[in-house]
């Protein structure tokens, strides 16, 4: 998703088809970027020391804020929303790559889907957004979720 873009919404539907009830667990993962694309790919690491992240428990949702630099006092954000109408548990959340991923670890075999997430916010070294939440499917019945970034 690009500056001119102000949002996008996922939709996704989860079907269950048996004749037995259906729990899944729900973890979503991005890294937001809110600097130029050059700016991004040249100095990545110097970039991400400006993201300061927080959680808004009204919302569910996910925010973080990359704090102006120089004379233009403008502030990039970038909020993640997981809207689920029923949810089974409170949310939980993530925004520290090294604690989602793990030592050793890719994100193909994150730590973090093996382990519940942290709630941590604040500043972050190397940021994510990752939030979680589980759903309950009702045999032969559908759950629609969103996604908003």
């Amino acid at each position: 998703m690009t500056k001119n873009h102000h949002a996008e919404i996922r939709k996704v539907t989860f079907k269950n088809e048996s004749e037995e009830v259906k729990k899944l667990q729900l973890t979503t993962y991005t890294e937001p970027i809110l600097a130029e694309n050059m700016a991004d790919v040249s100095h990545r690491t110097f970039n991400n020391m400006f993201i300061h992240s927080n959680y808004d428990k009204k919302t569910n949702s996910l925010v973080v804020r990359r704090k102006s630099r120089g004379e233009s006092n403008i502030s990039s954000y970038m909020i993640n929303r997981l809207v689920i109408e029923n949810p089974m548990e409170e949310f939980s959340y993530e925004t520290e790559r090294s604690r989602f991923v793990g030592r050793n670890k890719t994100i193909g075999n994150a730590q973090a889907m093996d382990e519940s997430l942290s709630n941590y916010v604040g500043d972050n070294l190397d940021p994510v957004m990752s939030l979680r939440n589980s759903i309950e499917i009702a045999p032969n019945s559908s759950e629609t979720v969103y996604l908003i970034v």
